[in-house]
């Protein structure tokens, strides 16, 4: 459960509680995530469908990946803990669990399965309720958040966080992170299905996510 941005007089405080009500509204949701990040020397880039049930399963499909045995690769996670899966190509035979902060688990920067969630992003952003300062600004159909912390420090090192939500559906659709001046992460969140009713089974690495469409539970593409 998040817990709600309390920051009395905060020019902030509405956009937060707005976007944590309709969090509240969604018992499972799938989308695609174009995710970018790098760790001063490497390069890391993944296509991924991401897969969401309350009260917190989670899957992850890779779809495409710049590392080997990206591609094909597929974990859940489903005690908060272990993360359990197969890596893609000749390896996709092979079922493995790991802690969820394995290097086998995480993003190149050491992001677990449930820090690149929804959840995780609104989190950070309520860090700077009282922490750091906040604005906004309507684009189009587009929310704007852009939050600098009093201290970086305390921040992970993060000098910037920009998150873009779509105004109809305040759904996340951009989350950029920074060291300095630097772009460090970004994730491009797009084709969004809400609420369709994912069933637990989904939720087993190596349950195929295509089988659903003969439930009549609508599904992303497996294609990157």
């Amino acid at each position: 459960m998040l817990v709600k941005a309390q920051a009395e007089g905060n020019d902030a405080q509405w956009i937060f509680e707005k976007i944590h009500k309709r969090y509240e509204t969604i018992r499972d949701y799938q989308c695609r995530i174009d995710t970018f990040c790098t760790d001063g020397r490497n390069i890391e880039h993944r296509i991924l469908n991401f897969y969401f049930k309350r009260p917190r399963l989670i899957r992850v499909d890779l779809l495409w990946g710049n590392k080997p045995f990206d591609n094909g690769s597929v974990g859940v996670l489903l005690d908060g803990e272990t993360v359990t899966g197969h890596r893609g190509g000749i390896l996709s035979l092979f079922i493995m669990s790991v802690p969820k902060k394995s290097p086998l688990a995480t993003t190149l920067r050491g992001e677990a399965f449930d820090e690149i969630d929804m959840e995780a992003v609104l989190s950070r952003l309520l860090f700077y309720i009282g922490n750091g300062r906040v604005s906004i600004r309507q684009d189009g159909d587009s929310f704007w958040i852009t939050c600098v912390p009093y201290d970086v420090n305390a921040n992970g090192g993060i000098s910037m966080d920009i998150a873009r939500f779509d105004k109809n559906t305040l759904s996340i659709t951009k989350f950029q992170r920074y060291e300095g001046t630097t772009l460090v992460q970004e994730a491009v969140w797009t084709d969004y299905i809400i609420n369709a009713g994912l069933p637990d089974r989904l939720f087993d690495p190596e349950f195929d996510p295509r089988e659903l469409k003969r439930d009549g539970i609508a599904v992303l593409d497996q294609k990157p």
